[in-house]
C-alpha cells in the first residue's frame, strides 16, 4: 500500500518540474499529468468548503446548520457560473498591465494540443477549474464571517458580485499580468490577504474611506518627487478594530523628467496598529511598503507616540529595515490642531520638524536636522459620507546637508473623500 501511495505521489509531483523548466520541451505525458494534477489539486481546494462548513456548523445554533451546509455547497455553483460568464476573462484575458481584462464568456482553446503542440503545459479546462475553486473558496471565508448575520439570498447576491467581479479584478492585478505584476513577492502575499479579508471585512464590521485628489507637486520629506509637475493622488483606508490597512498611489499628470504622464509611479501599502495606552497617551506601530518607479522596493517600520492634548504632539521614528545600509533612522516631531468653524467646516493647522540619522536609501547618509513643514487646510462636509478638502504646505531644509539636497517648496491641493 505504501509503495502505491509513493508511486501516486511521484506521478502527481514529477510533471510540475519539467513543465515549468525554462525552455524544456513538453511531452504528451507531461501535458496529461499536469492536467490531471490541476484537477486533483482543484478537488482538494474545493473540499476546503467542507471543512469551512463543519467549522461553521459547530459555531452556530442547530437550527441554522442546514443553511450553513447549503451556503457552502451552493457557492461553488454560483462561482462556477459567474467565473465562466465573466470572471475568468476579467482575470486573465487581455489585462496587459491594466486594471482588469475583458468581458466575455470563457472558451477553452486546446487546438494546439490537438495538433500535437503541448507547449501550453496543461489543458485550458483544467486551468479554468483550478482557478474557479480558489474563487469559490474566497466565498467560503465570507460565509463564516456572516454566519447567522445575513439572510441566505443576501449572501448569494454577495457571492455573485464577489466571484464575478471583485475576485477576478483583484486577481488580474498580479496573476493576470496587471499593474501590480512587477512588484516584489511580498506584495503577492498582501494581494492574497486582500482578496480574502477585504470582502469578509465588507460583509462584517469595518470602516474606512476612499479618497482622490490633485496637487500641484508631490512633496515627500522636503523632496520634490514630481519635478514641480501636478500629480493625482488617491487611496483607501480600511479599519477593522485597532488595525488599519491603507493603500495609496501617486500618478504624474504630465510627461516630465522621464516619467510618463497618466501612469502610476509610486504605490504605498501600510499596515497599522493603533491603541490608547491611557487617556492621554496613544501608540501606533506599523510598516510602510514603498514601490517607486526607478528605485528598489523598500519597507519602513514606524513607531508613533502621541499625546491626546490641545496640540496633539507626536513623536515618530521610522526605520528602513529593507534597503538602508546604515542606521536607516528618520524621526519627526509634529503638532496640529483642528478648529471647527461650523458643523460642516473645520480648519486644520500643523507643523513638523524632522531629524535624519543616516537613512541613506531614502534621505541621505548624514546625521542632523533635515526639514520643517508648515501646513494649513480646510475640511468641508458635503454630505454625511462625502467631504472635500483643500490644503497648503510649505517645507524647507534646516541643516547645510539638507539644504544641499532640498529647496524651499510650496504646494497646494484639493481632494474628495467618501467615508464608509
Amino acid at each position: 500500500m505504501k509503495k502505491i501511495l509513493v508511486l501516486v505521489g511521484m506521478l502527481l509531483l514529477t510533471p510540475l518540474f519539467p513543465a515549468f523548466a525554462e525552455d524544456a520541451p513538453v511531452s504528451e505525458m507531461t501535458y496529461i499529468l499536469n492536467t490531471f494534477s490541476f484537477l486533483v489539486m482543484g478537488i482538494l481546494v474545493m473540499w476546503m468548503a467542507a471543512g469551512f462548513g463543519m467549522l461553521e456548523s459547530g459555531l452556530v445554533r442547530s437550527k441554522n446548520v442546514a443553511t450553513i451546509c447549503l451556503k457552502n455547497i451552493a457557492l461553488f455553483g454560483i462561482a462556477g457560473i459567474l467565473f465562466y460568464l465573466v470572471g475568468y476573462n476579467l482575470m486573465y484575458a487581455g489585462v496587459d498591465g491594466g486594471y482588469f481584462g475583458s468581458f466575455g464568456l470563457w472558451a477553452a482553446d486546446d487546438s494546439a494540443a490537438l495538433g500535437g503542440d503541448y507547449s501550453a503545459g496543461y489543458s485550458a479546462a483544467s486551468d479554468w477549474f483550478f482557478q474557479m475553486v480558489f474563487c469559490g473558496a474566497a466565498c467560503s471565508v465570507v460565509s463564516g464571517c456572516v454566519a447567522e448575520r445575513v439572510k441566505i439570498w443576501s449572501f448569494f447576491a454577495f457571492c455573485i458580485v464577489l466571484t464575478g467581479f471583485i475576485y477576478p479584478i483583484q486577481g488580474s492585478w498580479v496573476w493576470g499580468g496587471g499593474w501590480l505584476s512587477a512588484m516584489k513577492k511580498v506584495l503577492l502575499t498582501l494581494i492574497v490577504l486582500m482578496m480574502i479579508t477585504v470582502p469578509a471585512a465588507m460583509a462584517a464590521e469595518a470602516s474606512g474611506d476612499v479618497y482622490a485628489g490633485f496637487s500641484e507637486k508631490y512633496l515627500w520629506r522636503g523632496f520634490d518627487l514630481s519635478s514641480s509637475v501636478a500629480v493625482a493622488q488617491g487611496g483607501m483606508d480600511v479599519s477593522i478594530g485597532k488595525f488599519t490597512f491603507s493603500y495609496w498611489s501617486n500618478m504624474q499628470a504630465l510627461d516630465d523628467a522621464g516619467i510618463s504622464g497618466g501612469s502610476l509611479n509610486e504605490t504605498d501599502i501600510v499596515v497599522d496598529y493603533s491603541t490608547d495606552l491611557s487617556e492621554r497617551v496613544s501608540l501606533s506601530v506599523g510598516n510602510i511598503l514603498y514601490d517607486v518607479d526607478g528605485f528598489e522596493t523598500t519597507n519602513e517600520l514606524y513607531l508613533t507616540v502621541g499625546l491626546n492634548t490641545l496640540l496633539a504632539p507626536a513623536l515618530t521614528a521610522y526605520y528602513d529595515w529593507d534597503e538602508s545600509e546604515e542606521e536607516g533612522l528618520f524621526m519627526t516631531l509634529s503638532i496640529g490642531h483642528d478648529l471647527e468653524i461650523s458643523e460642516k467646516v473645520a480648519l486644520n493647522f500643523g507643523a513638523l520638524i524632522s531629524f535624519n540619522q543616516k537613512s541613506d536609501f531614502a534621505v541621505g547618509t548624514y546625521s542632523g536636522l533635515h526639514n520643517y513643514e508648515l501646513s494649513a487646510g480646510a475640511d468641508i462636509a458635503l454630505t454625511d459620507t462625502i467631504s472635500a478638502s483643500i490644503s497648503a504646505l510649505f517645507t524647507e531644509g534646516i541643516s547645510d546637508n539638507a539644504r544641499q539636497a532640498i529647496d524651499s517648496e510650496t504646494t497646494t491641493g484639493v481632494s474628495l473623500a467618501y467615508a464608509f
